[in-house]
């Protein structure tokens, strides 16, 4: 019932009904998540236990690194772990997590609460028409990532995103430049992967206004075609292993690279598949 969002719950922030009527409207914000204690599954993939703490405004301006990932449709505060994770971590980061259960890791993330998959099609359908007006349309994800990113412009640099994520990202950066605020888009650096958005479009933003930008579109990835991108990577659907992929320059795309142990025995990517523990600390 929280995916689609038609019956209202606590974890889909109301669902579409608290959307539509504001009694369940959630602004994104930033977290901090903390991952760890994982156990191996039989198909070598872990599960962690996660911590979600919602970042002060104090802590936010002190960030000097950008964000691990600005996520996408259906983002739990249960679960957003497990593709944030999945997507910005270093490969040697998962591994130190599956080989060691005391292990600790933390990220930042833009969190968009989900009110199930209905509601966040409309907030990513206003981003995406935002993003082509030149940021005169946007959601309250958008809108909020601005405020912050204005007050620092390093939220921008290094920064990841997903799917609706690189909407609100990109839309946020737009509704930056109709502001006259240029300076806190340049020199920064950014990542998108399997975005609604034309990359063609945002690559030429990029360049005007002098920022550094890089992208990952899957093979039959369906929210691609949204923006008529063209696939650059060999991974298949809307899954992604950005960290596990680099350019090619004979292929001319990213690809998946194959790592091998001293017994020259192939290295399987260390991926988390769930959260076994949750736990929301507040201010």
């Amino acid at each position: 019932m929280d995916i689609l969002g038609i019956i209202p719950t606590k974890r889909s922030y109301g669902g579409l009904a608290g959307a539509l009527q504001g009694t369940g409207t959630a602004d994104g914000f930033i977290a901090e998540l903390e991952i760890g204690g994982s156990n191996i599954n039989k198909d070598g993939s872990i599960n962690v236990d996660s911590v979600m703490r919602e970042m002060s405004n104090e802590e936010i301006m002190k960030i000097k690194d950008g964000l691990n990932m600005v996520k996408g449709v259906l983002n739990f505060e249960d679960t957003v772990a497990i593709s944030a994770a999945n997507q910005s971590l270093d490969p040697s980061v998962l591994k130190e997590l599956k080989d060691d259960p005391n292990k600790k890791v933390k990220m930042k993330v833009f969190f968009n609460p989900s009110h199930g998959i209905i509601a966040d099609v409309i907030e990513s359908a206003l981003d995406v028409t935002g993003f082509y007006t030149g940021g005169l349309i946007r959601s309250s994800n958008s809108k909020k990532l601005t405020e912050l990113a204005i007050k620092n412009p390093e939220l921008y640099n290094g920064t990841l995103s997903h799917s609706q994520g690189s909407a609100i990202l990109g839309n946020s950066m737009k509704i930056v430049n109709l502001k006259g605020k240029k300076e806190v888009l340049q020199g920064k650096d950014i990542s998108m992967n399997g975005s609604p958005l034309s990359m063609w479009a945002m690559k030429n933003f990029a360049e005007e206004k002098e920022f550094k930008f890089s992208y990952k579109v899957n093979v039959v990835d369906p929210i691609i075609w949204l923006g008529a991108n063209k696939w650059n990577t060999d991974v298949w659907w809307h899954t992604t292993y950005s960290k596990y992929q680099e350019w090619n320059n004979e292929e001319n795309k990213y690809i998946k690279v194959e790592k091998y142990d001293e017994n020259n025995k192939k290295i399987k990517p260390t991926l988390i598949k769930d959260v076994k523990d949750f736990r929301k600390e507040t201010l």
